[in-house]
């Protein structure tokens, strides 16, 4: 009965993969603009520097670029799981991110939106290792941000707004 469920799979797989799907990251795409289309902002704080950071790894910073990419982080840190001292044994650290994309050449936005994500840590250890895990979880959040930014410029590639 295992093989025929695998069989059944495979064969569904197969299916799915010949109905005209194209991967969003694959080579060939449209996509690759994004890979170097952008002067990106330079970071202020330690949060950007970690944004900017995670983003150069996806995305080349090119001064020469056809569009810009500025963006502001904003990040709110609130406490959870509170016991009945009002100790709290888990930080949530929630980040939103507004980005624009403008071109160098006229100056037109040809996009601006929003993302969000969020991340917590443990805040039960000693103050010390609570505040390298605050700082951990802001690395982390930093990356899903940078991360949710590409998906959403490649989305905007592949639609071919830019």
């Amino acid at each position: 009965m295992s093989l025929y469920k695998r069989i059944i799979g495979f064969r569904a797989l197969l299916l799915l993969g010949a109905c005209g799907f194209k991967p969003v990251y694959a080579t060939s795409t449209s996509t690759n603009s994004v890979r170097n289309n952008f002067d990106l902002s330079a970071p202020t704080d330690r949060g950007t520097y970690e944004f900017h950071h995670n983003l150069k790894g996806q995305i080349s910073d090119n001064p020469q670029a056809q569009c810009a990419l500025s963006y502001t982080i904003f990040q709110s840190a609130t406490n959870a799981a509170t016991d009945a001292d009002g100790k709290s044994h888990r930080g949530v650290l929630k980040g939103s991110l507004a980005y624009r994309i403008t071109r160098k050449i006229n100056g037109q936005t040809v996009k601006t939106e929003n993302v969000k994500g969020f991340t917590s840590y443990s805040a039960l250890a000693s103050s010390v290792a609570s505040d390298a895990a605050g700082r951990d979880s802001t690395k982390r959040l930093m990356k899903i941000l940078s991360d949710n930014l590409v998906d959403e410029l490649m989305m905007v590639a592949a639609k071919g707004d830019m």
